[in-house]
């Protein structure tokens, strides 16, 4: 029997000619547009595809599925010409795949920029939602720490109630200051020195390691298509190309990164209004804790800082809730 071979964009198709294929082959329908069969095509201007599931399907057939004019310039012959600016990230609903049998077409390079843009996006799509479902218990705890802080310094209840029933005291060296400077992450270090209030913000310190964790796992960079933009960036290095490769920000996920940097924030947040409170409230402990009554030096530009840096990114993405949030932490650092 005499088989055609066709390459199409680097892949040699091979399919038995109209001459001798067998009665089935010629009755299997290869355009689902036209209705036509296999007999009813000419194999030399619109040659049969044949995947890895072994279906039969027509060139224009196959570029009409998988929505080749919105990737490619074509010429009438259906070679392509010139590459189109991608579609809008996330567009496309599903992964495109066999229309007979959804198989997968990842062996068929002509097609290879619109699968693996699916496939990326797939994958963004469920790290988005393994986000959210980190996300979440992580804020309910965040809320509950935030009330229990409240309600113990109502009640005046600073060290939190230790299982094996001994007291924590404080070193009986005197503080004359304390110093809440540099890096959000070193003023919660600072106030942590205390043995009370180490004890105090254990729960609140440990759910912050989680969520720097978490920002870690969130950020641009361990996304799909970050980390291709970054192998691409080292592969153009090597090579000494030297032109600037810009990534759509529209493609990468901001949203989940943003709320646990909101998150840190208030977490942080939550610790130093705590501490406060307690100053300003409770200055009849001060012979027990001498860090009450201990001069401050206060310096949260930092923190100011990563408040803006958030405001400026919530205008720019168009997110009012977060820009909002942002603010807020903004103003109870500057009237603090």
């Amino acid at each position: 029997m005499v088989h055609v071979e066709v390459n199409v964009a680097g892949r040699i198709t091979t399919a038995p000619t109209d001459i001798c294929a067998s009665k089935d082959i010629k009755g299997v329908m290869v355009d689902y547009i036209l209705q036509a069969t296999y007999s009813d095509i000419d194999l030399d201007e619109d040659p049969v595809l044949v995947p890895s599931c072994r279906h039969l399907m027509a060139l224009s057939s196959m570029d009409g599925h998988m929505g080749m004019s919105d990737y490619y310039e074509l010429s009438p012959s259906s070679f392509v010409d010139a590459l189109k600016p991608l579609p809008e990230a996330f567009s496309t609903k599903n992964v495109k795949k066999c229309p007979m049998c959804r198989g997968p077409l990842r062996d068929i390079n002509r097609y290879n920029r619109i699968v693996r843009q699916s496939q990326i996006e797939e994958a963004t799509k469920k790290i988005i939602s393994w986000a959210n479902q980190q996300y979440l218990p992580l804020e309910q705890r965040l809320y509950e720490e935030e009330k229990r802080l409240q309600q113990s310094a109502d009640t005046g209840e600073i060290v939190p109630q230790q299982p094996s029933g001994a007291r924590i005291t404080e070193s009986p060296s005197s503080v004359n200051d304390v110093r809440l400077e540099k890096s959000p992450a070193h003023q919660i270090d600072r106030i942590r020195k205390f043995p009370a209030l180490k004890a105090r913000y254990k729960p609140c310190t440990t759910l912050g390691v989680e969520i720097t964790k978490l920002l870690k796992q969130v950020s641009e960079a361990e996304q799909p298509f970050g980390r291709i933009f970054d192998i691409i960036q080292n592969i153009r290095r090597r090579r000494g190309i030297t032109t600037d490769l810009v990534v759509d920000r529209n493609v990468l996920n901001t949203r989940n990164r943003m709320l646990t940097s909101l998150l840190s924030i208030r977490c942080k947040l939550a610790v130093l209004s705590d501490f406060f409170v307690l100053r300003q409230q409770r200055q009849e402990l001060t012979n027990q804790h001498n860090w009450i009554k201990a001069e401050l030096h206060l310096d949260f530009a930092k923190n100011r800082q990563a408040c803006e840096s958030l405001v400026t990114e919530a205008i720019v993405r168009d997110q009012p809730m977060h820009e909002v949030e942002a603010r807020i932490f903004f103003c109870a650092l500057v009237n603090t």
